[in-house]
């Protein structure tokens, strides 16, 4: 796929999805995982984990990391181009008609429903993406340290993810 098809599939993908950048992630991984086969489902973890772990916009960094490794620099850009200018117009439209519309019952009850189906839509994706990376009995402790840690302990996500991090390079040796 090269860049301009790269940005049909994330302006479709962006246009559609409602929710933010973590409820793009399902219909991403369905549309290039499992659809088209572009990339594997490993290959889409790593790219989510990368993404995640860099300051900025989840939807953004992933159509950045995937698009470049698709089709380099140029599938970057598309990507980007194709998250970004979709959402940017709906805003546009939309605050030029919000303040009618915002008290209504019916907005209220369609933001609810949307609410529960990005719930959801991360839940499967959760125990798709955690049944891949838990083919590890290493990666499965792992997880686990980190949920215990923060249920348990109500330790920051910061200190979860530093101490994942720290577990990962435990456990591989310094190697990736």
């Amino acid at each position: 796929m090269n860049a301009f098809g790269l940005f049909l599939t994330f302006s479709k993908i962006s246009l559609l999805t409602v929710g933010g950048g973590y409820a793009m992630i399902p219909v991403i991984r369905e549309q290039l995982v499992v659809k088209r086969g572009l990339i594997s489902d490993s290959e889409f973890l790593d790219a989510v984990v990368r993404a995640q772990s860099v300051p900025g916009a989840i939807a953004v960094n992933l159509s950045l990391i995937i698009g470049k490794r698709i089709a380099g620099i140029p599938g970057s850009i598309g990507s980007l181009l194709g998250v970004v200018v979709p959402p940017f117009l709906v805003i546009l439209l939309i605050a030029m008609i919000f303040t009618e519309f915002v008290s209504t019952p019916v907005f209220s009850g369609f933001l609810k429903g949307v609410r529960i189906g990005i719930t959801a839509a991360l839940i499967i994706l959760s125990f798709s993406l955690i049944k891949e990376s838990t083919k590890q009995i290493k990666t499965l402790v792992t997880i686990a340290v980190f949920a215990f840690a923060i249920v348990i302990f109500q330790l920051p996500s910061f200190w979860g993810l530093l101490l994942c991090g720290a577990l990962i390079y435990i456990f591989h040796g310094g190697k990736r």
